[in-house]
């Protein structure tokens, strides 16, 4: 093990020696969710554009960062801080953030290929799929967030998972339903140019 030099002011020959070192299983942890953030990123991205093109691919891409930021602020505001527990809940709701963003994505670009103006397209193309993404947050929010009503030693431990993971979660929907139409809609304002797929 590696010995670390003493405090200033203690007695000659006395050294402190690390025996258990913990730091390497969080950094391990947080490079995982790192990669595992970065690649999903890229696929989300690189899958959208081949079948949308590059706006949409970008906007649909931006939901990822823009969730794990709402996320972490819900943490700090919490007190919860980058540890095993709330990795775990972001490790998981990695693979469940895009969803709804690329369900609204589609039907805009289903309204957007049928003649509709960007903005008009956006609208109606949230308003029709808005029940079906709500109802899978909801169960979602049902399914996790009985966690935080566990009793006992291990309720406390756990509650941390589905908050963190329903902090994400509710950050990447409100981002899917405020802001992506719109960002949507302007970048394709003035475009006569259609999607690359329409149904």
């Amino acid at each position: 093990m590696p010995e670390v030099a003493a405090e200033a002011g203690a007695s000659p020959g006395v050294k402190l020696t690390v025996t258990n070192d913990g730091s390497n299983i969080i950094r391990e942890r947080l490079a995982l969710l790192l990669k595992n953030g970065w690649q999903g990123l890229l696929l989300v991205a690189l899958t959208t554009w081949a079948f949308f093109g590059f706006r949409y691919a970008f906007w649909i891409a931006m939901g990822l960062p823009v969730a794990f930021m709402g996320g972490i602020a819900v943490m700090a505001t919490f007190g919860y801080s980058i540890n095993m527990l709330t990795m775990v809940a972001l490790l998981i709701v990695v693979g469940m953030l895009m969803d709804d963003a690329i369900v609204i994505s589609e039907n805009f670009a289903t309204k957007y290929g049928s003649g509709l103006a960007p903005m008009d397209a956006a609208a109606k193309g949230v308003s029709e799929v808005m029940p079906g993404v709500l109802s899978s947050f909801l169960t979602t929010l049902c399914i996790f967030g009985s966690l935080a009503f566990l009793q006992g030693d291990i309720g406390q431990i756990l509650r941390v998972v589905p908050i963190v993971m329903i902090a994400v979660l509710a950050a990447s929907i409100a981002e899917a339903f405020l802001f992506l139409p719109s960002h949507l809609g302007h970048a394709l304002h003035g475009r006569s140019q259609q999607p690359r797929y329409v149904q």
